[in-house]
């Protein structure tokens, strides 16, 4: 299955290692470096089935574009990308996923998010 994916983050040797696996594996990846250019990209009009966000992207959290992604994109899973485990509140984001996890893993979690969003869309 594939997905069209956005991927937002600030560190630009790992929003490039990340978009690469996940275009080997199928997926269609959008690209953004920080907040305003993720909200350029979520109001573009295509049709997103995961974001993917760094949780520090500057001195922004990628969890403050929650709102904005359910309201544009309802259907689609929302993920945190960090280098570090998740805190304690995850009500906003359908997933927690770990920067050094291996690849194949990555690769599996994004799978069943995207199916996850298909599923969702397919039922509205």
């Amino acid at each position: 299955m594939s997905g069209i994916i956005l991927l937002i983050d600030d560190d630009d040797a790992a929003l490039l290692t990340l978009a690469a696996l996940l275009e080997d594996a199928g997926f269609t990846v959008h690209t953004a470096t920080d907040l305003e250019s993720a909200t350029t990209e979520l109001e573009a009009g295509v049709p997103f089935d995961l974001v993917i966000t760094d949780h520090h992207l500057g001195h922004d959290d990628g969890v403050m574009l929650a709102p904005l992604v359910r309201r544009l994109h309802p259907h689609a899973s929302l993920a945190i990308c960090s280098g570090s485990g998740p805190p304690n509140e995850l009500d906003e984001i359908d997933a927690w996923l770990i920067k050094a996890e291996a690849p194949e893993r990555t690769v599996a979690r994004v799978r069943a998010l995207v199916e996850d969003a298909v599923r969702r869309a397919a039922g509205a």
